[in-house]
């Protein structure tokens, strides 16, 4: 939150002013009053809507002070713009003289006053009223959105919690949590039990003057010892907790019955109840990790049987469907998939051309028949793409982990293995893992690569490096793009590109994008603490644009972290966005809903970047390399820049030049207008972050 009365430590009050107005002499006559007045201001001057524009997505204002006219630029667009941006920041209209039907229009266009701007008096006056108005604003938009999240995080609670949870109201259930739906069981109607069917008959009385003392509030909360009476006929002894709690605005009792191992059983949910879920059951490759992770450590540990499935020949079927084709098609497999495996079983697309199964209390022959049973009938499957038939066929590898196997990616490797010894064996069948088997092909290179890779994330065999984004016109901004090394059994340095495209047939990247995120959450609390206001950029993969529990899981971390959301900014690359651009766009919006912005790289190369930039609306473009590369003092290629960072502009968008490697091309790049650079002439990619922002201002 962002109070503008903060006060320094000399005691000024710090203003953020914005000044719409064609000469620097006549803005500083504005500034310079408020100054007297006791303000520290720090102030901008825009002339033209697109410096507005531009001047609003740089950072938060207080205060706007405009004209009537500023060449052509009037206040009453400046009014549009700045509710087309949805910002709540105060515009005062300046005038020589002021005249009824002209105040009349202003405040109905939205300003917040119209005065003579040779009143200082008075201007000091309606500035300090606005801050007052703007503090009160804001704190209770702060306040309203902690309540907000306050609810969602007790919801999110009440949801997860092993313990029963039922609120009650002059009888009658009005919640109840999934826990309590499974002690309960339901009614023939599909309602849950009632609570006199829960609690034993001899227990009633006590119950019901429980409920009673907390209703006429006699006192706030009680816990009594009750007998309970399950669905499934079992009889315990618990603790019941009652207390005052209020659900949708009605005033409730809400009960919580506590419920031991034996009671609660074995059973572990993959997907959180409060993740959104895809609309085939699918859950995301990060939940069916963490949720695998839980399975294999659980004491006494359940039976648990994978199976890892791949398309085969993937690339030959991506060039003959096309993007639009491939997605329906992939849709299509899932539906296959999950229709054989049953709804008891956890399936999760982990890649666009891998899955992952887990079943419970199945032999590894029997999860191979229905693994035979997808293969048959996904090969009797077929798409039409310009009157051509469009065939898919799949692999399936299938493994029971030891007991000794504690982690996921250790437990998905014989899975993995078997699975490609399938495609070895010519595709469209499945292969048990045999250990003889997995390690006479432990030499190919393939197999081997991922082997490597999941014993890096085992291990936690990775870290971050750092380059520094630059602001080409100065002011405040230390910012970094993060990078990711991976290190080798003898702690050899691997780069990007040599475990990137394995992680990615492998369907291992979201894991991989959730441990930089998680890392660099880490790195941002120790820079605040040091009183440093870090941003920094992730990458973010394209097979984590479909992960709908990603942006939960991100929103969790930032609240226990207390780290706001603006000091991340994800970068989606523009061709993940165009072959998904639906995902893309609902991720982004997300992320918004954070606070965190967001950036389209490898910019520009595309003929419709104007088009997609214009859907999704990144607070950033990352320039494609070759922009820069092609930079050699000619007209063309600098026309070829402005005209893209120009239309950026135009759309509120900043503009990252990336590969920037010679001093030489930065003077060529400022007079294009682009915002930022990064690139080998400031600093290779290190782990230190004392880059000196200073410098360039």
């Amino acid at each position: 939150m962002s109070l503008v009365e903060k006060p320094q430590a000399n005691g000024q009050s710090v203003l953020r002013l914005l000044v719409l107005e064609e000469s620097a002499s006549e803005a500083q006559a504005l500034i310079d009053p408020l100054r007297d007045a006791g303000y520290a201001v720090t102030a901008a001057r825009a002339k033209t809507p697109l410096e507005f524009q531009v001047a609003l997505k740089k950072q938060e204002w207080d205060i706007i002070l405009s004209p009537l006219d500023v060449a052509g630029f009037t206040a009453k667009q400046a009014l549009a713009l700045l509710k087309h941006a949805k910002l709540d920041i105060p515009l005062v209209i300046l005038c020589e003289q002021i005249d009824d039907r002209e105040l009349t229009e202003a405040l109905r266009n939205g300003a917040r006053a119209l005065l003579n701007k040779r009143n200082i008096e008075q201007l000091q006056m309606v500035v300090d009223r606005e801050l007052r108005d703007l503090t009160q604003r804001r704190a209770r938009q702060y306040y309203e959105r902690m309540f907000r999240e306050s609810e969602r995080r007790c919801q999110s609670l009440l949801e997860t919690s092993r313990n029963a949870i039922a609120c009650v109201r002059a009888g009658k259930i009005i919640y109840n949590n999934p826990s309590f739906n499974a002690l309960a069981g339901k009614q023939p109607d599909g309602g849950a039990a009632s609570l006199n069917t829960l609690i034993h008959r001899d227990d009633q009385p006590a119950f019901l003057e429980l409920i009673k003392e907390i209703n006429h509030q006699q006192i706030g909360n009680k816990q009594l010892e009750l007998r309970i009476q399950s669905a499934d006929g079992r009889e315990f002894k618990t603790t019941v907790e009652a207390a005052s709690a209020h659900v949708n605005g009605q005033q409730c009792v809400q009960l919580t019955i506590t419920l031991a191992d034996e009671v609660c059983g074995l059973a572990v949910t993959v997907a959180p109840a409060a993740a959104p879920r895809d609309p085939l059951g699918l859950v995301s490759a990060g939940d069916f990790i963490s949720g695998l992770d839980g399975l294999l450590q659980a004491a006494p540990r359940p039976s648990v049987t994978l199976a890892y499935l791949e398309i085969d020949e993937f690339d030959k079927l991506k060039q003959s469907a096309g993007n639009a084709e491939l997605e329906t098609i992939i849709r299509d497999i899932a539906a296959v998939i999950v229709k054989h495996a049953g709804k008891d079983v956890t399936v999760s697309h982990n890649s666009a051309q891998t899955f992952t199964l887990l079943f419970s209390k199945l032999t590894a022959k029997q999860t191979a028949k229905i693994a035979q049973a997808i293969c048959q009938d996904l090969a009797q499957q077929s798409w039409q793409r310009n009157g051509q038939p469009i065939t898919a066929t799949c692999s399936i590898g299938v493994s029971s982990p030891d007991a000794d196997v504690k982690k996921s990616v250790s437990a998905l490797a014989d899975a993995d293995t078997a699975c490609q010894l399938a495609k070895q064996a010519g595709g469209n069948r499945v292969q048990i893992a045999d250990p003889a088997l997995n390690s006479a092909v432990s030499d190919d290179k393939a197999l081997a690569a991922r082997q490597h890779l999941r014993d890096a994330l085992a291990a936690n065999r990775f870290r971050l490096v750092y380059q520094p984004i630059v602001n080409l016109h100065g002011g405040p901004f230390q910012c970094y793009d993060v990078l990711m090394r991976m290190l080798d059994e003898q702690g050899k340095e691997l780069m990007p590109a040599d475990f990137m495209p394995t992680a990615e047939k492998a369907g291992l990247m979201p894991a991989l994008d959730r441990w930089v995120i998680a890392a660099t959450l880490q790195v941002l609390v120790k820079q605040r603490a040091s009183g440093k206001e870090t941003s920094f950029i992730v990458k973010l993969s394209e097979d984590s644009l479909n992960d709908q529990t990603l942006t939960p899981w991100l929103g969790k971390q930032l609240q226990e972290l207390q780290l706001p959301g603006d000091t991340l900014i994800f970068e989606i690359k523009e061709a993940s966005a165009a072959r998904h651009p639906a995902a893309a766009k609902q991720l982004m919006q997300n992320l918004k809903q954070l606070r965190c912005r967001t950036a389209l790289g490898h910019f520009g190369t595309d003929p419709r970047s104007l088009e997609y930039l214009d859907q999704l609306r990144a607070d950033f473009v990352k320039l494609a390399g070759s922009f820069v590369d092609k930079l050699s003092g000619g007209a063309k290629e600098e026309m070829m820049i402005k005209t893209v960072v120009q239309a950026a502009h135009d759309l509120g968008t900043l503009t990252i030049a990336t590969f920037v490697q010679e001093a030489s091309k930065m003077t060529t790049l400022w007079q294009c207008q682009v915002d930022y650079i990064v690139g080998f002439f400031l600093q290779v990619p290190d782990e230190d972050l004392s880059y000196n922002f200073d410098e360039n201002e």
